[in-house]
């Protein structure tokens, strides 16, 4: 299972150019997920597993955070991003605290973010909480 998933994440990080931005679109590329949760209490993302999100310049994204596969589709409209149509496998996984960070970043994976990009890190602001991504690959 690992394996495949792996390919999965591997195919898409290079179908979308290792993280580098297309014009007109800066979140186009492979993003690590590094932190989640309230502003003020960020929890690290667990280590040794496939942690990451990956914008396509068409619009879609997909990911995965250690268990189940997901996709949709995003709009940018100026420093805000809408999330819409996510789609996501559904096994159950253990320990508990892999499903709870998926849970978590899928949680705030909703609707309208604000979003910020500082050099290789992007941050994801909304109602549900603060996702912290660094450009793939470190």
């Amino acid at each position: 299972m690992k394996k495949f998933l792996l390919l999965i994440i591997l195919a898409s990080f290079l179908l979308t150019g290792c993280g580098s931005s297309q014009p007109g679109n800066i979140l186009t590329g492979f993003w690590d997920v590094i932190s989640y949760g309230t502003a003020s209490n960020q929890t690290p993302t667990m280590p040794n597993l496939n942690r990451a999100l990956i914008f396509e310049a068409d619009g879609k994204f997909s990911g995965n955070m250690g268990c189940n596969s997901f996709s949709g589709n995003y709009t940018i409209t100026g420093d805000t991003v809408t999330i819409e149509k996510t789609t996501s496998t559904q096994l159950a996984c253990v320990p508990d605290i892999i499903m709870q960070q998926e849970i978590e970043t899928l949680k705030i994976l909703t609707g309208t973010l604000d979003f910020k990009v500082e050099g290789r890190k992007l941050t994801f602001t909304g109602e549900n909480g603060v996702l912290h991504l660094q450009v793939g690959g470190n």
